[in-house]
């Protein structure tokens, strides 16, 4: 089987490590229009399946070329949400399935916008017999994975809620482990709730909430996420929310009350800046290299970090009032950096889980046409994907 990877960043490395390592996986093309960049994750991968190629995202005809001169058996996005369109334009021309892992927030479209544009095509791929699997991450993915495993054990769910938490990680070299413009865009656009069966938006940071870790307490918000737009369409729900947060979150928010998260221009000394651009380019830069990053954690200078997830579903079985509460842990950043090489505790979760969804694609054991978010999965297709991020140490406990 043959794979096109259109991304090689953090989440590039881990898909094209875990798909390398099946053996039905003859070869993986790694585009980017970084060529240095696939190149560097294909030499690290060390397994011979991995082709860099400079790929343009936002080229629908180019990517249509080279999707039909090569006859991939699945193309996956590991890009930003603002090519998702392009992207899968493209695998429609050339009639090949499609998988992404998440639908936004960009400067140009929104959550809601995204997921919508995406849904709107199911009738077209579905006639043509094409899978677009989108939103297969961590959260969103292994999150709608959850929620429908709940919702199958009760009669009829009242309320999800979804508590995503970072820990820390002890950094003698301060570096971003994530995109800083995109999570700045994520804290500062206002928070997507469904409650009653309607959508509302509140002001960014509200819903303030400490909970106990591991790490002792800390504080969630509510945040915008991709769940929000896909569960309340494929399942019968009347409410659910989902809140975010770490050590760092009264922190942030108190740049963004300054105004610092801002998207209107300000005027210093005769020049115009955007707040929220100033602000992501003070963040603490991401590691130049894999290679580099390695090298940190090799020499103790990345430790511990990590987090989870916590999916909570309310509703009653056969009239008897039923709470299930579903914890996704993945393993520590140092875990996962050897596992994976180049890995963070966030890309591995993320990605591993994508990496499951591409295999279960590519062998068939994803029933549904058309496009789809991973809560359509049945009984026999959560239980395959569960047990394969099992295997990579993503483990799955109920708190009862």
């Amino acid at each position: 089987m043959k794979v096109l990877i259109i991304g090689a960043g953090a989440q590039g490395n881990v898909i094209s490590w875990v798909l390398s390592r099946g053996r039905d996986v003859r070869e993986i093309v790694l585009g980017d229009i970084n060529l240095d960049r696939a190149k560097e994750i294909a030499e690290i991968n060390g397994s011979g399946k991995v082709k860099a190629e400079r790929l343009n995202a936002n080229d629908v005809d180019s990517m249509t070329e080279l999707m039909k001169e090569r006859n991939f058996n699945l193309v996956i996005n590991a890009t930003l949400p603002d090519f998702n369109s392009q992207i899968m334009q493209a695998c429609y021309s050339a009639k090949i399935n499609y998988q992404d892992m998440a639908t936004g927030t960009t400067e140009k479209f929104t959550i809601e916008e995204g997921t919508s544009k995406e849904l709107s095509a199911n009738k077209e791929w579905r006639d043509a017999g094409l899978q677009a699997l989108m939103t297969t991450g961590s959260t969103p993915g292994v999150t709608n994975v959850l929620i429908k495993e709940a919702y199958e054990r009760m009669t009829e769910v009242d309320d999800i809620e979804i508590r995503c938490v970072g820990g820390y990680s002890k950094m003698e070299i301060p570096m971003s482990l994530w995109s800083a413009y995109t999570f700045i865009l994520d804290c500062s656009t206002p928070p997507l709730v469904y409650e009653n069966g309607a959508y509302k938006r509140y002001p960014p940071f509200s819903g303030r909430e400490e909970i106990e870790t591991k790490y002792g307490k800390e504080v969630v918000v509510l945040h915008d996420h991709e769940e929000l737009t896909t569960v309340p369409k494929f399942l019968k729900i009347k409410n659910l929310f989902f809140k975010m947060g770490d050590l760092d979150t009264d922190n942030m928010k108190a740049l963004y009350d300054l105004g610092l998260m801002g998207s209107e221009k300000i005027e210093v000394n005769g020049v115009k800046v955007e707040p929220r651009k100033v602000l992501a380019k003070l963040f603490p830069p991401t590691p130049p290299s894999l290679r580099e990053y390695m090298k940190y954690v090799e020499q103790g200078k990345l430790d511990e970090g990590g987090g989870s997830i916590s999916v909570k579903v309310r509703g009653n079985k056969d009239g008897t009032p039923r709470e299930e509460e579903l914890i996704i842990a993945n393993p520590t950043l140092v875990e996962c950096a050897q596992r994976i090489p180049g890995s963070s505790d966030v890309s591995y979760g993320t990605s591993v889980s994508a990496a499951i969804c591409s295999l279960m694609m590519l062998r068939g054991q994803v029933k549904h046409k058309g496009v789809f978010p991973p809560e359509v999965f049945d009984e026999e297709e959560r239980e395959i994907f569960l047990k394969g991020i099992g295997e990579w140490d993503i483990k799955i406990s109920e708190r009862k």
